[in-house]
């Protein structure tokens, strides 16, 4: 902290050297380094820099045959039939025996062998891969110590693996690129384009925007708060201080979960029983429940009298829940408590109440600086959301999946996503007057080094038409190229119809741009074509899209959402066919399991035979439907059972 690695106060928020470098610990300390992961490789390089090439290489890690690939593998070398392969490995899956193996396969002694070949060879070394994060710096020159290789970037790589290299005492420091660190670091780069005076330093724990944002559990986008099980825990907390962002990252890994409503019980209730009244200072910001390492250690350093390095090593072995550990450590334990003058009853139960919560508790130098960060997110969300949404947009481009559902939740929180515009756009996302532009190179054959060559030449003045693009770009642009700028309405600011520009494409190779205005306009495609070739371009719909009427189809047929199901209503719902899987029943008729698209949510819908007859003309449409069924629970998932069904 003093040296300006961390920002986290270790005094302000309670945090233990100990915790991070121990002088009673045997084993070497991991040490993980988080940097943006467009950083990543400056900082390795600055490192083979600083300290030299001979003292920093990467890590080789061997991978290894696994059983269903061996297989394939096998199959392939010695050329048996491959539709036996899928039924092969379906039979391994289920874990059998030795005698039911060969039971299952005895007409084919040579299935036999094989998987007997394949068994003997798994988790054999395969083939070298690098170690994804970890790098070895050493004081000696490890030309010296360990055989090396040549590795990426001009270093050197390990011929041993992270194990080995550990056993003959070398460090292994994990280097980690984020995306996150490089988003933030953008959107504070141009946040300070208009405000020189801005820091994440300076940001207020208490900002109301941020913490409303947290209540309502809008946690896209946010560092390690984004999936769907720690938001609805963020929403039943009511996360209303910093500390409670730092105990949800603690709690919400595997151990510590089961404590989470306990948690949000006694936070609700503010009836808290401490064991002792000494454990209220040590146990009063997580509502009377051990869910840090550290609390471990006060609880030992206060009840009996361990330095906070004898309570790290006492954390460290009571989590290994080893029987002859446990007692050697209570008799300590108890024995030094009642020294400090607790009874031993209650010192009994305080070793008891370490020894449930040990092996659960998360480090909270770890949770703090996690829920920090996750807070500066929040905030540059909450407060800056166009710039937060453009960062998090840039990110996935080249992922149409993601880059729409990311589109999708831009509109539902009020910010505008315009299509590309040859004038405007530039090789990401911008912010224009609170709204978002999509880049150039969002379009499917586009490209980067087209939109390069495209912002290049716009420097030169805007284009005036499609023929001057064309004549200023020349053999920069093919027609393909050409009719995807046009289907992704990257033209429009032009004011001509998608079916004049699309059939006079190649008019315009050959005119010069004047002549333009005396090609004839024709009459615009249908929607649906419009649709189509919108879709095509950039694999979604942004100006034609099919669910711009999907609030007037909701209001008229008083439709339901996708999270507002609950079992046994009958519900209408409105939305496109997604996928249909068509199914015969045991009577050997068609049945369907069809997912709808409802507004970009999902709904799982079941249809049986006697529907499904009915309404199949329906499933194939492309344009919106109305489903009306009941809502039924299926293997714990929520799934509409189908009754009426209409093209809309």
């Amino acid at each position: 902290y003093c040296l300006g690695i961390t920002e986290i106060d270790p005094i302000k928020y309670d945090l233990l050297f100990e915790r991070f470098l121990n002088p009673e610990r045997i084993s070497m300390p991991d040490i993980d380094l988080d940097f943006p992961d467009d950083k990543r490789d400056l900082v390795i390089k600055y490192v083979a820099q600083k300290y030299g090439i001979n003292h920093v290489c990467y890590i080789t890690a061997f991978g290894t045959f696994q059983l269903k690939s061996s297989i394939r593998e096998l199959f392939r070398v010695f050329g048996y039939d491959q539709t036996h392969i899928e039924t092969v490995i379906r039979f391994l899956e289920k874990d059998p025996s030795e005698e039911e193996i060969r039971s299952e396969f005895s007409l084919h002694p040579e299935l036999i062998e094989l998987i007997d070949i394949a068994k003997k060879i798994e988790n054999l070394p395969k083939h070298i891969s690098t170690h994804p994060s970890g790098i070895i710096l050493a004081y000696k020159s490890l030309l010296d110590s360990i055989p090396l290789k040549d590795g990426l970037n001009s270093l050197y790589q390990s011929q041993l693996d992270a194990q080995d290299l550990e056993k003959l005492g070398l460090l292994k420091i994990d280097f980690l690129g984020i995306r996150n660190l490089s988003i933030v670091s953008d959107m504070v780069d141009e946040i300070k384009n208009s405000d020189e005076t801005f820091s994440l330093k300076n940001i207020p724990l208490d900002d109301k925007k941020t913490f409303e944002l947290f209540k309502a559990g809008d946690t896209l986008g946010i560092f390690q708060l984004e999936s769907s099980g720690i938001t609805n825990v963020i929403k039943k907390m009511n996360v209303s201080s910093f500390e409670d962002i730092v105990a949800v990252l603690a709690l919400y890994r595997p151990g510590p979960m089961d404590s989470i409503n306990k948690f949000i019980e006694n936070k609700k209730s503010g009836d808290i029983a401490y064991l002792h009244a000494d454990l209220k200072p040590i146990l009063k910001n997580t509502y009377g429940i051990i869910v840090y390492q550290e609390q471990v250690m006060k609880i030992a350093q206060v009840y009996a009298g361990y330095s906070l390095g004898e309570a790290d090593v006492l954390r460290r072995a009571v989590a290994k829940k080893k029987k002859n550990i446990l007692e050697e450590e209570r008799k300590r334990f108890v024995l030094n408590a009642k020294r400090k003058g607790y009874s031993e009853n209650t010192s009994n139960e305080i070793y008891d109440y370490i020894v449930k919560f040990a092996d659960y508790g998360f480090n909270r130098s770890h949770a703090v600086a996690y829920a920090l960060f996750a807070y500066q997110m929040a905030y540059l969300k909450a407060n800056y959301k166009p710039i937060f949404l453009a960062k998090l947009l840039n990110n996935v481009i080249g992922n149409d999946k993601e880059l729409f559902n990311y589109i999708c939740y831009s509109h539902k929180n009020g910010i505008n996503v315009k299509s590309p515009d040859i004038n405007l756009s530039e090789d990401r996302f911008i912010v224009i007057n609170g709204d978002l532009v999509m880049p150039l190179s969002s379009i499917h054959s586009v490209g980067s080094v087209v939109t390069k060559n495209i912002i290049l030449e716009r420097k030169n003045g805007p284009f005036k038409s499609i023929s001057d693009f064309k004549l200023r770009m020349g053999s920069n642009i093919n027609s393909r190229v050409l009719e995807n700028l046009i289907n992704a309405c990257a033209f429009d600011a032009f004011n001509k119809t998608h079916a004049y520009l699309l059939q006079n494409i190649d008019n315009y190779f050959e005119s010069y741009y004047a002549d333009e205005e005396r090609l004839e306009d024709i009459e615009e495609l249908s929607y649906e074509q419009l649709h189509q070739n919108e879709l095509s371009a950039l694999g979604f719909n942004i100006k034609y899209d099919i669910f711009n009427k999907y609030d007037e189809y909701k209001k008229i047929y008083k439709a339901t959402e996708a999270y507002e199901l609950s079992e046994g209503k009958k519900v209408n719902v409105v939305g496109t066919i997604a996928r249909i899987k068509v199914i015969k029943n045991k009577n050997n008729e068609n049945m369907a399991f069809i997912t709808l698209n409802a507004h970009y949510h999902y709904i799982d819908i079941v249809c049986f035979s006697s529907e499904f007859s009915l309404y199949q003309t329906v499933f194939n449409s492309k344009k919106l439907v109305l489903i009306n069924g009941e809502v039924k629970k299926r293997n714990n998932e929520l799934q509409i059972q189908l009754i009426k069904a209409k093209e809309i």
